[in-house]
């Protein structure tokens, strides 16, 4: 007869292994450490230039942030950058937790097998790679309209915080406003009674914002002897080198990037990166999107199904059109991810509307993803690998530097 050994070490372990959605629970927080933390990183010198820009030569695009923080954040110390970059990182990770959790998508859909596949993707090592762009602070805007379930005040909060995603960076329209879009149409469907006030809200903030994308799109580009003078005053002020290649794109038009990025794709090394990006994601994507449509399926049970579901995945797939206006593929990519989890928070079903139940297959598929996204370690940005655990090497030389206040701005 064996004896069996019980200590309330192997008791928790037993528990945490055996009970599905407990252990689902712990592999999301710690998937979600492991993604940051292979691609974390100092912002990067275009990050920190692009910061610099502000409204001192007239209105332009991505001028909002160093017109509003030009004055207490010096962010023309790398230093002062970075901290408040890296600030604005953990704050974007406990908003998309806290989104997490408001949803109820861990607990209404399977065990939480959806959250893990998010929280393991190499889109959230791109998050933690994006550290310093303003991709972070625009999906904290767009996370914080989401999370208010009142739709009328949503409406109301959307407005300010849409115009400012805007005017800090173009692509919060393409990338994220769908999303909010989408969150009035699911309203509609919750309180049909309620269905043209819901439609009304949503059709004015799109015409809002359209309008004021559209007017900067159209504004007169600056001339390259404006952006030279603007160049040579920033890099005057700032403590590190300035990247000059960050410059032209304020001098582009519309036209001009759709131009580029045709010529771009002419080459064979641009496409191949594009085919690398999808390949390391589509496996992620192809998981979430089935359980939006899952949840699509439960929420609407007349004809509007099949609209409400186009809409969706239109709205989670909507960052693929960047790829017409930008050449970081990876990045657009993993934004991709990040408005399937959004759009997936949305739809998903609330307390008094049932769980969803996942088939059996999905378990072995998301184990089988998530093994491909911890593997997962090509097109980062600026030509840079993902750290590699246990992560002693760079995360300890950023705390380090951190305490000693000693950031040196890197070759990118």
């Amino acid at each position: 007869m064996k004896a069996s050994i019980q200590t309330p070490t192997m008791n928790w372990a037993a528990r945490l292994f055996s009970e599905d959605r407990r252990f689902w629970l712990s592999a999301s927080i710690l998937l979600g450490a492991v993604s940051l933390l292979k691609g974390i990183r100092l912002p990067s010198r275009w990050a920190a230039t692009q910061a610099l820009v502000n409204y001192d030569h007239g209105l332009m695009k991505r001028g909002l942030f160093g017109a509003a923080t030009g004055g207490w954040l010096h962010g023309e110390r790398y230093s002062n950058f970075a901290i408040f970059s890296f600030a604005l990182l953990l704050a974007l990770v406990g908003m998309i937790a806290l989104l997490i959790l408001r949803s109820g998508m861990g607990r209404q859909i399977g065990n939480g097998e959806p959250v893990a596949v998010f929280c393991a993707s190499f889109a959230v090592t791109y998050l933690a790679h994006l550290v310093g762009y303003m991709d972070v602070l625009v999906a904290i805007l767009a996370i914080a309209v989401l999370l208010i379930r009142n739709a009328s005040l949503r409406f109301a909060i959307a407005i300010p915080l849409c115009i400012a995603g805007i005017l800090l960076h173009e692509l919060f329209f393409v990338v994220f406003l769908p999303v909010l879009l989408l969150s009035w149409m699911v309203d509609a469907v919750r309180a049909p009674k309620q269905r043209r006030l819901y439609w009304t809200m949503a059709a004015a903030l799109l015409l809002l914002c359209a309008g004021l994308t559209g007017k900067l799109s159209l504004k007169r580009a600056r001339t390259v002897q404006e952006v030279s003078v603007m160049q040579a005053g920033l890099a005057r002020r700032a403590d590190f080198p300035v990247r000059e290649d960050f410059f032209p794109v304020l001098s582009r038009s519309m036209k001009d990037n759709l131009r580029i990025v045709r010529d771009e794709f002419t080459y064979r090394v641009h496409f191949q990166w594009f085919a690398i990006g999808l390949v390391e994601l589509l496996p992620t994507i192809g998981l979430l999107l089935y359980v939006v449509r899952l949840a699509v399926v439960q929420l609407v049970r007349d004809q509007a199904r099949t609209v409400l579901t186009m809409a969706a995945f239109a709205a989670a797939v909507a960052p693929f059109a960047m790829h017409l206006q930008g050449f970081d593929v990876g990045r657009f990519n993993a934004l991709i991810v990040v408005d399937c989890l959004l759009v997936l928070a949305v739809v998903a079903p609330r307390g008094n509307e049932g769980r969803i139940v996942l088939p059996s297959w999905y378990r072995n598929a998301t184990v089988m993803t998530i093994a491909l996204s911890m593997a997962s370690g090509e097109g980062l940005m600026d030509y840079r690998g993902v750290n590699q655990y246990p992560f002693s090497a760079g995360l300890g030389g950023h705390i380090g530097d951190l305490i000693h206040h000693r950031w040196v701005p890197p070759q990118y």
